[in-house]
């Protein structure tokens, strides 16, 4: 049992750093989603400055948050959206992590 939360740690890891270079390589993104959402994260940091590939991503990637996490930290400046629509997966992400501590947008 030990094994199998570590493993899906460490995936869950490796998948939210390397998600931007996924999705902007244009390849397939289940995999890494399913591992983000196993994993017992408590925190992220993700970067998506400039990366238009995000904007269609975003409902996807907020949906694969794992529900341990505590902090995530999000870095998207220089990209617009267009509307309340693309944003509110953060928002209603939010909601489903109770044990979320700090949004840092």
């Amino acid at each position: 049992m030990a094994y199998n939360n570590a493993n899906a740690l460490l995936k869950g890891k490796f998948a939210s750093l390397a998600y931007r270079h996924v999705l902007e390589a244009g390849e397939e993104l289940i995999t890494y989603r399913k591992a983000l959402k196993k994993a017992s994260l408590e925190s992220m940091f993700c970067i998506f400055s400039h990366s238009e590939e995000f904007m269609s991503e975003a409902f996807f990637f907020a949906e694969s948050l794992p529900i341990s996490l505590k902090v995530l930290a999000l870095e998207y400046d220089a990209l617009q959206f267009i509307s309340s629509d693309q944003f509110a997966p953060f928002q209603a992400s939010r909601k489903y992590l109770n044990t979320l501590l700090t949004l840092q947008i």
